[in-house]
């Protein structure tokens, strides 16, 4: 196994400067062409802001690193642990982004997916599954 060289931070603001982009092109065409971009922005959301074992969001890891907006960064970490009940399910929005990327997603597509998405599937709000309506509260 080879080892890995670390990126400079010029090349980690370049790429979240890349995913920042592509997530705002991904945002117009669901609201543009087809909803079927959620899973585009799932995945864009979950490697800029979803923390775990094999995850180190890059937003939130730049934005730890350079405090350049006080205030914000603590502010955002908040909303994303903030908990919703979504099909009698407790979850924090960041585990709602991360289920619904690595499960129904464009970072994996599961074979199985968590009870509370698979129901939530079939709630719609606005015509729209309501776990997606999640990802833009």
């Amino acid at each position: 196994m080879s080892s890995r060289i670390p990126k400079s931070d010029l090349q980690l603001l370049k790429d979240l400067e890349d995913h920042l982009f592509l997530l705002g092109n991904h945002l117009r065409d669901f609201f543009e062409r087809d909803i079927v971009y959620y899973k585009s922005i799932s995945t864009e959301l979950r490697l800029l802001v979803t923390e775990s074992r094999s995850n180190v969001p890059l937003l939130l890891s730049l934005m730890r690193k350079y405090d350049v907006i006080p205030g914000l960064r603590k502010w955002l970490e908040k909303e994303l642990k903030k908990e919703v009940i979504l099909m009698r399910q407790k979850c924090s929005i960041q585990e709602i982004i991360r289920d619904i990327s690595e499960q129904i997603g464009s970072a994996h597509e599961d074979f199985k997916v968590k009870p509370h998405i698979a129901a939530a599937e079939g709630i719609h709000i606005l015509g729209l599954p309501s776990y997606i309506c999640l990802l833009y509260t």
